[in-house]
């Protein structure tokens, strides 16, 4: 059962902020919820996808960014003798089966496979 909801608003313009907080009755209804959240195409609100997670202390946040940032910044560096930057053709991409792809329509996924298709051809 869910206790309360809290909608973040930006304190200047009074607006949404685009996240929110939710408190449930027990653990067991949030783990339920979140597990629901995962299932099939994902939560979805007025046809919107929804980036569910379940909330961690501001210092696990803080690392858990700093370790995203690393990440990113290692996937950037460029691997041996590639001269042409090519790694960075990948970058962005989001084909079906891949984290994402689920968000995605079958018609712009197509059109994705179909993009990338002409990308490596052409660096080929």
């Amino acid at each position: 059962a869910l206790r309360y909801a809290r909608v973040v608003c930006d304190p200047s313009t009074g607006l949404s902020r685009g996240t929110a907080f939710v408190r449930f009755e027990s653990s067991a209804s949030a783990q339920a919820a979140l597990a629901a959240a995962r299932a099939g195409s994902g939560a979805r609100m007025l046809g919107h996808p929804l980036t569910v997670s379940s909330a961690v202390e501001r210092g696990d946040a803080v690392k858990a960014a700093a370790d995203k940032r690393e990440a990113a910044r290692q996937e950037r560096v460029k691997p041996e003798g590639d001269r042409r930057g090519l790694h960075l053709a990948r970058h962005g991409l989001v084909l079906p089966g891949e984290e994402g792809a689920e968000a995605l329509s079958l018609a712009e996924l197509r059109k994705r496979e179909a993009a990338w298709a002409q990308k490596k051809e052409k660096l080929a």
